[in-house]
Order: C-alpha cells, then sequence, then structure tokens
C-alpha cells in the first residue's frame, strides 16, 4: 500500500482495528531509528481507511457514468477535495453525494466483491483480485469451502497469488540479454509477440518466423518450445531439477525479407546471422580446379571491413583482423596473397569510417540477404545411396529443401515443401535411433536418415514454413519492404 505523502518510498502495512478502521502506513526513513519496543504504528502517518478508499478505491458501477473517468474511477484527488468541500444541501447532505455511499465502501458484507476494489487497468489483475478476496472470505468461514477444498488451499491461494508474476531474462543472439514481466498466465507465444513488437513487427504472420528455445547445459539437441506452453511452469521444473538453462528468442525461419528500421531488429539477426556466414555455410565455392572470382573476394572483404566496423572500431583493421573475419571456408586462398587484400581494405576504410556500429550491420546485412543460402538451417546429414553412406549438408529455406555438396555448397538436388513426408521408418542401429525422411513424388524419391532429434526438428521447421506461406498468400501480405531504412 502506498503512502500519500510518498507514494515511491513508502514500506507499507495496513493495521485495522473495529470502530473507525484506522488505516497505518510506515515510512522506511521511520523505522530504522525506532526502538524494538515502540508498539507497532506508534510513529506511523495515520490516515482514515474512509480517506484512502475515496482516493483509491473504484467509483461505485451502479451510479452511472457522472464524474467518472475510464475503468469506472473518480477524476483524481481534485475531484474528491471538490466533492468533500462542496455545500450540503438543506438536508445536510451533499448535491451528488452522500457520505452513507462513502462508508459503505468500508463496510463488511457477506457478498464476494465482483471486481477489484482498487482501480487497476488490467483486467489479469482484476480477476487475482477477486480471487483472493473470495479466498480470505472462505478461509474466514464467510463463505462456505469448495468441494474438497481444505482451508490450507485457501491460504496456497493468496500465497501463490504474492509471486505469480516476475521479471524473467531472455537471451537473445549475441550475449543480449531483455528482461520481461512474466506471470504465470504467460506462453511462450506471449513472450515472442513482445519481443517482436519491440523490434517493429506487428503482422502477427511475421511474428511466427520467430521462437522461443530452452537451451540445457548438457544436452545436445534443442527444439523450439510450443506457443502454448507456460513459461513459469517449465522454468520451475528446470530449477527443480537444478538444470542450467538459457531461454532463447531468435528466428527460426525466413520467409519475410529483411526490414532493417529497428536497432534491435539489426542486431538480433546479425548477431544470428555472422556465425554461419564465419563458418563458411552461407557462401558457395566453385570447383576445386577454379579460384574465387575478383568480384567475389572484393565483396567478401568488404563484409569483412563492415564486420570491423560493427564492432565499435576506429581502426583500420589489421591482417589478424581480416583473417579472423574471413570464412573459414576461404583463408586460404586470402592467406596467399593477403599483401594486395590489405591494400584494397585500405582503400575501402575510408568509406566505412564515418558509419555507426549500427550502420554497418545494416550494410552487412543487406550484402549476405542477396546470397542464395542466406536465412538457412543447416544439418549435417547422411545420404543413402545405393546402400553407401554419403555425407552431404541439409538447407532448409524458404525455397524448399535443399542437399547441398559438404565442400562446395553447390545444390546438388532441391525439392520443394509439399514434396517432403514425416519420417515414416524408424531405424535401430549400434544403440542408435534413426528416421528415414522421405523427399519426392511418384517419379523420383530420395531418402534422408537422420537421428531422430534432427527429424523432428526437420519437420518442425519444413511445417511451420508451410504454415507462414499458406497464410502469407491467404493475408496477401506484401513482401515489399524496403532492403534498408536507416540513413547512412
Amino acid at each position: 500500500m502506498k503512502s500519500f505523502a510518498d507514494e515511491k518510498t513508502a514500506l507499507a502495512w495496513a493495521g485495522c482495528r473495529k470502530g473507525n478502521s484506522t488505516f497505518f502506513v510506515m515510512s522506511e526513513n521511520s523505522t530504522e531509528n525506532a526502538p524494538e519496543h515502540r508498539p507497532a504504528g506508534a510513529s506511523a502517518e495515520r490516515h482514515s481507511f474512509l480517506q484512502y478508499a475515496m482516493l483509491h478505491f473504484r467509483e461505485n458501477p451502479l451510479r452511472g457514468e457522472q464524474g467518472m473517468q475510464h475503468g469506472g474511477s473518480m477524476r483524481g484527488t481534485t475531484k474528491i477535495i471538490d466533492y468533500l468541500t462542496r455545500k450540503r444541501t438543506k438536508k445536510g447532505h451533499f448535491s451528488d453525494w452522500t457520505w452513507k455511499e462513502l462508508t459503505d465502501k468500508v463496510k463488511y458484507s457477506p457478498f464476494p466483491i465482483v471486481t477489484s476494489l482498487l482501480k487497476l487497468k488490467s483486467e489479469y489483475l482484476n480477476r487475482l483480485a477477486v480471487d483472493s478476496f473470495t479466498a480470505i472470505m472462505r478461509y474466514m468461514g464467510d463463505l462456505p469451502l469448495g468441494l474438497h477444498q481444505r482451508e490450507v488451499e485457501c491460504v496456497y491461494n493468496i500465497l501463490v497469488e504474492g509471486k505469480l508474476s516476475k521479471q524473467h531474462t531472455y537471451f537473445l543472439p549475441g550475449g543480449l540479454q531483455i528482461a520481461l514481466q512474466t506471470s504465470a498466465s504467460t506462453v511462450v507465444e506471449d513472450i515472442v509477440r513482445c519481443i517482436s513488437h519491440k523490434m517493429g513487427i506487428e503482422d502477427e504472420v511475421e511474428c511466427r518466423e520467430f521462437s522461443l528455445y530452452c537451451i540445457v547445459e548438457g544436452d545436445q539437441y534443442t527444439m523450439p518450445l510450443e506457443r502454448d506452453e507456460y513459461i513459469l511452469d517449465l522454468v520451475a521444473e528446470l530449477e527443480k531439477n537444478e538444470n542450467i538453462y538459457y531461454l532463447v528468442f531468435c528466428r527460426s525461419v525466413w520467409n519475410f525479407p529483411l526490414r532493417l528500421d529497428s536497432e534491435l531488429y539489426i542486431d538480433i539477426i546479425f548477431h544470428q546471422i555472422v556465425p554461419d556466414y564465419l563458418e563458411g555455410y552461407l557462401l558457395i565455392l566453385p570447383s576445386h580446379h577454379v579460384k574465387i572470382s575478383q568480384e567475389t573476394q572484393e565483396e567478401l572483404l568488404r563484409i569483412t571491413v563492415l564486420l570491423h566496423k560493427a564492432r565499435g572500431s576506429n581502426i583500420s583493421p589489421t591482417e589478424k583482423d581480416m583473417l579472423s573475419l574471413l570464412p573459414k571456408t576461404t583463408l586460404e586462398t586470402f592467406s596467399k596473397n593477403t599483401e594486395s587484400s590489405m591494400n584494397y581494405i585500405s582503400r575501402l576504410w575510408d568509406d566505412i569510417i564515418p558509419l555507426n556500429a549500427t550502420e554497418a550491420k545494416a550494410q552487412c546485412l543487406e550484402i549476405l540477404q542477396k546470397w542464395p543460402l542466406f536465412g538457412s538451417c543447416f544439418f549435417g546429414i547422411k545420404m543413402l545411396e545405393d546402400n553407401n553412406e554419403e555425407e552431404s549438408i541439409l538447407a532448409i529455406n524458404k525455397m524448399g529443401a535443399n542437399v547441398l555438396d559438404i565442400q562446395s555448397h553447390e545444390t546438388l538436388w532441391r525439392f520443394s515443401f509439399s514434396a517432403i513426408y514425416t519420417p515414416s521408418n524408424i531405424v535401430e542401429l549400434q544403440g542408435t535411433t534413426y528416421a528415414d525422411v522421405v523427399f519426392g513424388d511418384e517419379t523420383i524419391q530420395k531418402i534422408i536418415r537422420l537421428q531422430i532429434d534432427h527429424a523432428h526438428e526437420v519437420t518442425r521447421l519444413i511445417k511451420q514454413y508451410e504454415v507462414i506461406q499458406i497464410q502469407s498468400e491467404t493475408k496477401n501480405v506484401s513482401m515489399n519492404y524496403p532492403a534498408v531504412m536507416i540513413k547512412i
């Protein structure tokens, strides 16, 4: 409860006694030097419970809308003071209000409240207030207990309501963190939608491209949480088992193009894409006997300079910096002739130096989003070809399922989502469970053998793409967002 003098720093407790129903408010400072033998509330600032009710309780909804504002409350303290000082009528009553109405606010009633006494804007908090009030009446014997209900359960319900909401930390790509208010009724979809809105995404279909993952230390595989799963139920179970866990928000499918009009959006997408870029997954290399073209080398060096600037550096990158910011699959090419590469970087740096870190990230993403493998989710797989196993890479993106050469990342074959089937054949080999995922149609079929957890994630991604693409077509969502809206 809040003190009238200092609502922000009050440490309040209430004492009600029969008669004038005195309301006590104890400030933090007054408790520091108070003797231990001093009676509770002896040095407290006292206010009539009636006065507190007039200032903070809802107005009687049966009175109509006169003098009311949104939510059924009076128009602030000024309105109350106004009618308290208003002239009485000949019968001794106020022209608009009566003392009986005011005292009825704090009188005992044998009936439970139907709405919160305080002016609560949230319907969720309003419901909790009513439930708590009912639990108190049942504990006191003013209402009968429910079927098979015990008094201790009423106390438990009230105590569980004193901690139903908490600030919980969610992790974003790149080690970023965001704290969001999480209650017992918060589900995964609420968190996904909340963070998406902070990124400037309002369209519900586009929000569904993002997911919340629970990464548990020691578990090899992770999958997105179900969108209707309750956050605090999951957290309670993990903490009960003493698991070290992280709830991570990131983009799981990439149907919508980039919309780089939000700094938070840029940070999240940038930090999610860069690891795949540095590992070389996004780059399609030529055959072994063909060198990387000069145009591709210059584009890679430009990305290198942008990545260096994205770190916040104002000094031209060194040779060591260059090699650490190039895809691993290209290091052999650039290591052979570092001098010409460093000369090209020096010329680029003059154009890049005016950019801030966010602008550098945006330009980097603008280049990478044009690459065919941008926005892919990669899986290491083993293809079954005439009873022989051949290692490949499976890339799931908006174009479908793509099997890539493990060295060059060239596409060996591709099937659209409509040609992909749920794993039906479960195989047990040497203690490991696999699932055969069938791709193709009536004329041609391919089988990829995946470990069972990977199979679940592959089919889940495919289903997510299918749903989003169908919803996008149904709603006729415009996909023509500008690539970069930040002014450079």
